[in-house]
């Protein structure tokens, strides 16, 4: 993504509709994994299945960021 957070990998994506008919929502889910080897997985949902893609793609690296960048060790 940026030298900031490193490369990423999708590993993992699947789109499926929330009901049937004109109205249905596409439901898509993505886990990533990192240069580190760290998974995130992210969910978006929208009308358009290529939108929903990329949301729940931003979700997932949004989540690994923070992950990466602002874990506190428990």
């Amino acid at each position: 993504i940026d030298e900031r957070f490193g490369p990423i990998q999708i590993e993992s994506h699947r789109s499926e509709s929330d009901s049937a008919g004109i109205n249905a929502m596409s439901v898509s889910r993505v886990i990533i994994v990192d240069d580190e080897g760290r998974h995130g997985e992210g969910t978006g949902v929208d009308q358009d299945i290529e939108i929903s893609a990329m949301k729940a793609l931003i979700d997932a690296v949004n989540k690994a960021y923070i992950e990466r960048h602002f874990r506190t060790a428990a």
